[in-house]
């Protein structure tokens, strides 16, 4: 029986590039989030990266709603495309060394264009890497897809689809956890050079999320370049996030309940009536 250790799971941004699950890990760890997501999820009709929605008990399905989503998932022979695209998710390092202004694509090309953008953010890449969206040259990196105009009752500003992928993602995450591979997120990126990862998704598609696995590259924490979001500790195996929180690369686990410190106290969110 798998154990869904959600203290496990922490938002890394480095995977290893030369050790990977197969193909059909990954796909198996997206079929048994899948499963055990709420049924009303059941409700894909195109037909979803792994699994045939035909042969799905029609019984299962939603009455209320039958909007269509998908997963697709770029594999590690995409890699060239995720270098291209990691440039484009941008940097917000602010040091001298990356000439002192954010990265971002947008404003910064229209500032200079896009010619001077593509230099600059490549000094700033080859300096400061871990500043940027790396999760997105992972071995496996997958965009959640949902064309809720396409539906059966759609009622535009209803979040119960959003709501429901969501906890489709969750799903997902506990179950790669459980076996053991990494998963991270990650939204944060433009596409000005019509990138072939996101040249599927249609205009009134919704880009709902993409998420990374693999495993994650501890290696890489705290070294140069990749020192601005975790830091080394005493303990070799302890590393610290700048937002606060430890973590343990060697047992997978957070530290004594050391979280972000820039999350609110439970009293000021919590109300019991």
């Amino acid at each position: 029986m798998l154990v869904y250790d959600v203290h496990r799971r922490t938002n890394y941004k480095h995977f290893k590039q030369d050790e990977y699950p197969t193909k059909e890990k990954i796909q198996q760890i997206i079929k048994e989030g899948f499963d055990i997501s709420p049924k009303s999820i059941i409700r894909s009709k195109k037909e979803a990266v792994y699994w045939d929605p035909g042969n799905i008990d029609e019984s299962c399905r939603s009455r209320e709603f039958n909007q269509p989503w998908r997963i697709e998932v770029y594999g590690p022979e995409h890699l060239e495309d995720k270098k291209k695209l990691v440039l484009e998710s941008g940097s917000r390092n602010k040091t001298p060394a990356a000439a002192g202004y954010e990265c971002q694509f947008i404003p910064h090309s229209q500032k200079v264009g896009v010619e001077q953008w593509e230099k600059d953010i490549t000094k700033v890449y080859e300096e400061h890497p871990g500043t940027f969206n790396e999760q997105i040259i992972a071995p496996y990196f997958c965009h959640l897809i949902a064309d809720p105009h396409e539906g059966d009752d759609y009622v535009k500003g209803d979040c119960r689809l959003f709501l429901e992928l969501g906890i489709l993602l969750h799903s997902i995450a506990s179950v790669a956890n459980a076996y053991e591979v990494d998963f991270a997120f990650c939204k944060c990126y433009s596409n000005y050079r019509d990138n072939p990862i996101l040249r599927n998704i249609k205009p009134d598609e919704v880009h709902v999320t993409s998420f990374a696995m693999g495993y994650y590259d501890w290696s890489l924490a705290g070294t140069r370049g990749y020192d601005c979001y975790w830091k080394k500790t005493d303990d070799p195996d302890v590393i610290s996030h700048a937002m606060g929180g430890l973590y343990n690369i060697k047992d997978c686990t957070r530290v004594d309940g050391a979280h972000h410190r820039y999350k609110p106290e439970i009293d000021e969110v919590l109300e019991f009536k």
